[in-house]
């Protein structure tokens, strides 16, 4: 029940999959419980079933009925104190060959030190993140198109971006935890932390984040694959130089694209990424010339290019992330990460950044660039970051003008949501 709740309240709504099988279980009296409980819903009309079918591996499906949602609508959308998950936060992940192909599997996780020590630190940054409300300040209305967003947003990343851990597409604000992922079956390779909402958010929404009913600022390291490669190799790069440029002035989508190839070569290790002929085409650069002046603008690492390295510079950044939340933890503040940028209350920020840049310097023993991307107003929703950012509205939030703002009271899903969490206080 409690997860047809969360479902119904996901952005988009999403169906409830388990398994009816008894194996699935871990007793037979926790299947005899829930089977029971199943059978009443079913029974009374309370859910929408699609049966699984085995031999195509599909999990049975269920969605809330009329019946049910009646019954959620009067509770409404509520934040509510979860508990932490104190011992299974460390995912290990190893690939399998089946036939030609590979499958990606979950292994058991290592009983040692080095998991206790990364159980221990994850168990500090949950705890603190269950005792805050997360939310996003938009217009009830303007729900209903982030909701089309995200759904074509997944299906495209899902083949587009193939190198990177794949999140549900589905956004539900109760889920604030995190979970470190490992791959290879390498406590030293990946790591990086998933599982809290926000990073499924496309990144021209994030500015609408809040904390606690607070505004927020993202801030993110500039380059920093290519800065851990060159650190590497013990090559000091001037923080100011953007190594996306290729030698020649680009625009923003060119530099964009140039981006997503860059940090795609480091990651594929099968050498078999390509950009569109459309992406091309705005690069004015055949696939062949695009690799070429990346090799040239980068030769003293491109001998990593196409090798996979991928997982050991995602482990070094889940490193500094690590130390960056645990370093502001310890002073009271609340940071959601993904992966090489974070978010945290604005009023915060400059604490952020200099810590960012302390976090990279103690573990990478070199410096790096930070950059801050500000609040909005519910009314910038939809509307291209960059043009608001460099425009002169007066009505831009910025941090003079935090503490005294106010949510928008249109705004009904947030302010409940917001509310709701100020009372469990």
């Amino acid at each position: 029940i409690e997860s047809l709740y969360q479902s119904y309240y996901s952005i988009p709504k999403s169906w409830v999959y388990f398994s009816l099988r008894t194996k699935s279980f871990t007793g037979k009296s926790s299947y005899r419980v829930f089977k029971r409980v199943y059978d009443f819903l079913n029974n009374n009309d309370y859910i929408k079933v699609k049966l699984g079918v085995e031999a195509k591996r599909q999990s049975t499906r269920i969605f809330p009925s009329k019946k049910l949602i009646i019954e959620f609508k009067k509770i409404g959308l509520i934040w509510r104190r979860y508990e932490n998950d104190k011992q299974d936060g460390i995912i290990v992940r190893d690939k399998i060959k089946i036939g030609k192909k590979f499958k990606k599997i979950t292994v058991k996780t290592p009983n040692n030190n080095l998991v206790k020590k990364y159980q221990s630190d994850l168990n500090k940054i949950n705890n603190n993140l269950l005792k805050h409300c997360v939310c996003i300040d938009i217009k009830d209305s303007d729900l209903l198109v982030l909701e089309e967003q995200l759904k074509k947003n997944y299906y495209k990343d899902k083949s587009k971006y193939f190198w990177k851990e794949q999140v549900h597409h589905s956004l539900n604000f109760s889920h604030v935890t995190l979970k470190r992922i490992f791959s290879k079956n390498n406590l030293r390779l990946h790591g990086r932390f998933y599982g809290g909402w926000w990073q499924s958010l496309p990144g021209k929404y994030r500015p609408h984040i809040t904390i606690d009913g607070y505004k927020t600022s993202e801030c993110d390291y500039s380059t920093m694959s290519l800065r851990l490669l060159y650190a590497k190799e013990n090559i000091i790069i001037d923080d100011d130089i953007d190594l996306y440029n290729l030698g020649q002035k680009h625009t923003k989508q060119q530099r964009d694209l140039v981006k997503t190839y860059v940090n795609a070569i480091i990651n594929d290790e099968n050498n078999r990424f390509r950009l569109s002929k459309e992406d091309l085409k705005v690069l004015n650069m055949t696939h062949q010339q695009l690799k070429e002046a990346v090799n040239k603008a980068h030769n003293k690492i491109s001998k990593y290019f196409g090798t996979g390295i991928g997982l050991e510079l995602m482990y070094l950044d889940s490193v500094i992330a690590e130390d960056v939340m645990l370093s502001l933890l310890r002073e009271g503040i609340v940071v959601l990460p993904i992966h090489d940028s974070f978010i945290v209350r604005c009023g915060y920020e400059l604490s952020l950044r200099a810590q960012m840049k302390s976090s990279f310097k103690k573990i990478i023993k070199a410096n790096i660039k930070v950059k801050s991307t500000g609040p909005l107003l519910p009314e910038h929703f939809n509307k291209e970051l960059d043009l608001i950012l460099n425009s002169n509205q007066s009505s831009i939030v910025k941090g003079s003008d935090i503490w005294n703002l106010l949510i928008d009271e249109s705004n009904s899903v947030h302010d409940k949501y917001l509310s709701s969490w100020s009372n469990s206080h």
